[in-house]
């Protein structure tokens, strides 16, 4: 069956890496414009001013991005490098 582009998703899965995978419908692109503006926004205002603030912006900023990726993710977020490393491969004894 083959993998529309209107089934709801907005970033295709990864084949390797951890992450999504390349952004395939306009409202990935616009999240990650808002997430790129939210970001250079709070590193030149709130930078200088109080790192706290800052912080406390990127990281709300940042867990909603990804929980949002994950949502719309086809297959959802990968968070690992190596999901099928075999056991007991690259273990000394």
């Amino acid at each position: 069956m083959k993998k529309r582009a209107d089934d709801g998703y907005w970033f295709s899965g990864t084949a390797s890496g951890c992450g999504t995978g390349r952004t395939i419908a306009w409202q990935g692109w616009l999240l990650s414009a808002v997430y790129g503006s939210v970001v250079t926004l709070a590193a030149l205002v709130l930078a200088e001013r109080t790192m706290v603030g800052f912080l406390a912006i990127m990281a709300v900023a940042t867990a909603l991005f990804l929980i949002v990726c994950h949502n719309k993710t086809r297959g959802g977020l990968r968070l690992t490098l190596y999901p099928h490393r075999p056991a007991g491969r690259g273990r000394r004894p």
